[in-house]
This record gives C-alpha cells, sequence and structure tokens, in this order.
C-alpha cells in the first residue's frame, strides 16, 4: 500500500477511522449527482460498501486512498477499471473541500504515482454537467478522448465524457 505525500494531502488507504465521513461524503447529495453512488439508505449496505472500499485500499492489485487534509478525510480517488496498463480513475471531494485545488493536487499525485507503477495511460469520465471535475482533469494534462458513454444514474441517462493522459513512456513509444 503506497500511502502518497502532496504539500498539503496524503493519498493512504483507508481505515475503519473513515466510515463516518465516507458515508457522509457519499451520502451528500451534491456528490450523488456526479459521483455514481449506490443507495446506501440501508445502514448494512452502507456499512458492506465501506468495508469493500477500506478492503480495496489495502490491495495492491487496485488504486483506492482516502483523501486526507491534516489527518481529516476529505476525499476519495479509486479505479473504477484496469484494463492491461490502463486504469480509469474516479474521485470525490466532499463539498466543504471544493474549490481549493484538493482534487487536482491528488489527480496528479495519483497519475505520477500510476505512471511510476507502470501503467501507460489513466482515463477519467464525467458527465457534461460536472464541469469541476472536468476541469480537474485539464488541469492535470488529462486530454479528451473521442469515447462517449451513455449511461442511466438515478433514473436519468446521462453522456460521459472521457480524458486520458498518458506517461511519457508511451507518448515515446508513440513516436
Amino acid at each position: 500500500m503506497q500511502t502518497i505525500h502532496t504539500s498539503r494531502l496524503t493519498l493512504r488507504p483507508l481505515s475503519p477511522a473513515d466510515e463516518d465521513a465516507l458515508l457522509a461524503l457519499l451520502r451528500h447529495p451534491a456528490v450523488g449527482e456526479t459521483y455514481m453512488v449506490p443507495d446506501l439508505s440501508d445502514p448494512q449496505a452502507a456499512q458492506r460498501l465501506f468495508q469493500r472500499i477500506m478492503t480495496l485500499s489495502h490491495d495492491d492489485a487496485h488504486f483506492v486512498r482516502a483523501i486526507d487534509l491534516q489527518g481529516h478525510f476529505i476525499g476519495l480517488i479509486n479505479d473504477t477499471e484496469i484494463i492491461g496498463p490502463t486504469m480509469e480513475l474516479g474521485w470525490a471531494i466532499h463539498p466543504d473541500h471544493q474549490g481549493r485545488g484538493y482534487c487536482t493536487e491528488a489527480v496528479t499525485a495519483a497519475l505520477q504515482a500510476l505512471f511510476a507503477q507502470g501503467y501507460t495511460e489513466i482515463t477519467a469520465g464525467a458527465f457534461p454537467t460536472n464541469l469541476a471535475s472536468l476541469r480537474v482533469m485539464q488541469k492535470c494534462g488529462m486530454t479528451p478522448l473521442s469515447k462517449r458513454e451513455t449511461v442511466v444514474y438515478r433514473g436519468r441517462t446521462h453522456n460521459c465524457i472521457f480524458y486520458a493522459a498518458r506517461s511519457r513512456e508511451a507518448e515515446v513509444r508513440e513516436d
């Protein structure tokens, strides 16, 4: 389990102490608009989801990390799909901590760590209405892909837009 430190943040595996903060994040209405979260109204289902996420955060085959600010859980960054040397990431920052560059800082650090581990392409998708995540992708040097995906989430159809960042080694091989 690699813990990653930036100038302000720590990306670390989750601990049992993160359960309430993670579930509060995932239950926040603003987060649920853009980060695809299952129904967490059943306390047992919510606890099982937390246990699964925490277990994945300790699994070297996955990239699931708490975004920690001065000892406080403020968000989550996680893989949503891994195919060979390509990983898709998702993230959520609690609305109380948005607009301060924390997500850009966390995603940039994650990209660097994943490229150092040998991944050659990191992708991310967002609903077109999720302007904050689209800006994060752009600020992190990700570029738009032609890939689009239509998903039904909470009874509404959304067209996802995808961006990607490629490792320097992958870019050199293409030249």
